[in-house]
């Protein structure tokens, strides 16, 4: 595989599309997922694709195909590394839920089960609705 990712006319090594997906993930179930609440890939696929996707982009050019890219996005989840305490937990494997394309479609959930992570400020944590 090339070691660089051109999308937009900007190229980017493999590494750091990697590195910034990642983070990026963490950072949706960081301030987007309340703890103790469940989730799957396809919620942070969505989130990613907003603004544009360009992240999203790049990370789907360097897998080559959309299932490719999603499976590669779902194999971040486990692996977030934003701080010692997001941590999340996979609590199905056959979970079911619609894919972008509005298809149904098994994946594994996962709950959110820590937080409190030191670079987030009283406020930007995700809530609860009341």
């Amino acid at each position: 595989m090339n070691d660089l990712i051109t999308v937009s006319g900007i190229s980017e090594s493999r590494t750091d599309i990697i590195t910034q997906t990642t983070r990026a993930v963490c950072t949706i179930i960081h301030e987007q997922v309340p703890v103790g609440v469940v989730f799957d890939s396809h919620f942070v696929i969505a989130e990613l694709m907003k603004d544009g996707g360009n992240l999203y982009a790049k990370f789907a050019a360097f897998y080559g195909t959309l299932p490719a890219a999603h499976s590669g996005i779902a194999k971040l989840i486990p692996n977030c590394t934003c701080c010692e305490h997001l941590t999340v937990n996979t609590i199905a494997r056959n979970s079911v839920s619609k894919n972008i394309r509005d298809n149904r479609t098994l994946n594994a959930a996962w709950i959110r089960t820590a937080k409190d992570c030191a670079h987030v400020k009283d406020g930007n944590d995700a809530k609860t609705e009341a």
